[in-house]
């Protein structure tokens, strides 16, 4: 019983031991256990360093200025087919001018045998409608001449308006001619032309002067004879005062006589001056009496012959308007045949139409073939295909045996003499740090011996011209054309205070950054804490970037970890720091 008990207690007490012994060794080595259990990290320092920029593209080498061996020309209207019965030469042989590419079967030329076919038949066609029923010589004119039935409608459209215009240029100058002939007077009524009138009144006027001129003109001169016979009683009375007083101034008579006697002779002298004036007007009137006698016959003369041209003036007009008319006729006559020419070929048109339609087409379709056949003898080519030019074959695009059309490139021939050119696309601000003439050096050029490339042309990449460029190099060394070449150009050391390798620099939403190690303590010892600072790449390399940030410089960045870390995740450091 007492033994039972002993044995108990040492297995609680070994129980015990081995618990004390497991706590003791989690509590010494539970920083290990934690550490292992941690991302493991390498780092680097963040130091002053130099990067070397440059600019790296790869491109396809070509020939500067290839020569393309076609068939035929390129530019005919209509392709032919031939066949390429043998080739004689391979990629990379060099041919001098007139050697020999290829051969052509001459039998496989069918164009002009199908061209030959095309046209014997259209011929064959054409002279079978102008055999068909219906066809006649206006048929054939119309055809040859290419008449259209709907344009000739509107042609006939057009000639009956011209009719309609002419019947109303009759119809206006007959509307003149009727008002003009009310105007005229055949019977002498009132309604006679103003011009004839007015004459008519005239000649009136002339006759009746000319009828009572005689009967004026002896009244008058009988008013200037009795004006004489009153102007002689004056002066005989005159005279006889004149002696009545000389007598009593002789016989010395009174004063109171004499005086008397002056009375009468001053009254004998105001008689002879109102006789003598009578006397002058009777004489002014009988000399104007004379005047109207003599011409009378002339203005009668005068006022006739202005009748004579008013009545001729009239009758002109009336036949220059009866002219007129007959014009106007005649033009009306002459759109009315127009009209019914017109309408007899539209006639014409629509009943033959189908028979010129059929002769037409005959007849374009033969000469289409004619000019077909005139084509394929064109691109007849020769069944030995020559070298322009020297060079090296640099690409075969056919086989024998295999088909080619006229203008279909077979090879293309490096010409003799000329280099490569390398085409490499670049940003647009990449293209800014370089210029033409810069050199530039193979990248993995222990492949290639005594190669020179420099850069020729910057241009904009057709793929996208507003922000892309083509940097275009002379290539010159052993080389082929179809290799890739990967280039670097515009190499440039700059130091930087701040350096850390590529693969430290992470990016995500907010932009770009770095992940660095610090350390906090704990009472099991250093804690280390991998923490995000915000940078921005100035410059890169192949290797290293150098950034700007929130940094004092020489701190730890995470370059690699066994684990993907996020900031604030506790790390443990590589054995090799």
């Amino acid at each position: 019983m007492s033994e039972n008990r002993s044995k108990r207690k040492d297995i609680i007490k070994n129980i015990a031991i081995v618990f004390l012994t497991v706590l003791l060794i989690l509590t010494f080595f539970s920083q290990t256990i934690m550490n292992y259990s941690l991302p493991q990290v390498a780092t680097a320092y963040v130091a002053n360093d130099t990067i070397t920029t440059s600019i790296r593209g790869t491109g396809t080498v070509e020939a500067a200025d290839p020569y393309s061996v076609i068939i035929g020309d390129d530019k005919a209207e209509s392709a032919t087919t031939h066949k390429i019965s043998k080739i004689a030469v391979q990629e990379g042989d060099e041919v001098e001018k007139g050697d020999i590419l290829f051969y052509l079967d001459e039998k496989s030329n069918s164009a002009i045998e199908e061209a030959q076919k095309a046209y014997e038949e259209a011929q064959a066609a054409y002279e079978t409608a102008l055999l068909s029923e219906g066809v006649n010589a206006s048929v054939i004119a119309q055809a040859n001449n290419s008449f259209d039935a709907e344009q000739y409608s509107k042609q006939l459209i057009e000639a009956q308006k011209e009719v309609d215009a002419r019947q109303k240029d009759v119809d206006d100058i007959q509307k003149v001619i009727d008002a003009f002939e009310l105007q005229i007077s055949i019977t002498g009524s009132e309604n006679q032309n103003t011009g004839v009138v007015n004459a008519q009144k005239a000649v009136n006027e002339a006759q009746k002067v000319l009828a009572e001129a005689p009967d004026k003109l002896n009244k008058a001169m009988e008013a200037f004879a009795a004006a004489q016979g009153e102007q002689q009683s004056a002066t005989d009375k005159l005279n006889a005062a004149n002696s009545a007083y000389e007598a009593a101034v002789a016989e010395g008579k009174t004063e109171e006589e004499l005086n008397v006697l002056v009375g009468e002779v001053t009254k004998a002298q105001t008689e002879l001056t109102q006789a003598q004036s009578k006397a002058q007007d009777a004489q002014k009137k009988a000399e104007e009496a004379q005047k109207v006698a003599d011409d009378a016959p002339a203005a009668l003369e005068k006022a006739q012959k202005a009748l004579d041209s008013a009545k001729l003036d009239q009758q002109n007009s009336l036949l220059n308007l009866n002219q007129q008319l007959a014009t106007y006729q005649l033009n009306k006559k002459n759109a009315e045949n127009i009209l019914a020419e017109k309408k007899l070929i539209l006639d014409t048109l629509t009943g033959n139409k189908g028979a010129i339609i059929s002769l037409k087409d005959a007849k374009e379709a033969l000469e289409d073939a004619k000019k077909a056949l005139s084509e394929a003898k064109k691109e007849q080519v020769d069944s030995v295909i020559l070298a322009d030019l020297a060079g090296t074959i640099t690409a075969i695009r056919f086989k024998s045996g295999e088909s080619v059309s006229t203008g279909e490139e077979v090879m293309v021939i490096r010409p003799a003499g000329q280099g490569y050119t390398l085409s490499v696309p670049v940003t647009l601000e990449q293209s800014r740090k370089v210029h033409v003439g810069d050199g530039a050096s193979l990248v993995n050029n222990w492949w290639y011996e005594e190669v020179k490339i420099v850069l020729r042309s910057i241009r904009p990449d057709p793929s996208d011209p507003a922000r892309k460029r083509l940097l275009v190099f002379d290539v010159e060394g052993d080389m082929t054309e179809g290799q890739n070449l990967t280039v670097s150009i515009g190499e440039r050391s700059t130091p930087y205070e701040m350096v850390v390798p590529n693969s430290s620099v992470r990016e995500d939403n907010n932009g770009k950054f770095i992940l660095i190690v610090e350390s906090k303590s704990s009472p099991l010892g250093n804690r280390y804490v991998a923490t995000r600072v915000d940078v921005q790449v100035i410059a890169s390399d192949d290797t290293k970037s150098a950034i700007t940030g929130a940094l004092s410089g020489w701190e730890y960045v995470i370059t690699t970890s066994t684990h993907p870390i996020n900031a604030g995740q506790l790390v443990r450091l590589s054995e090799n720091g």
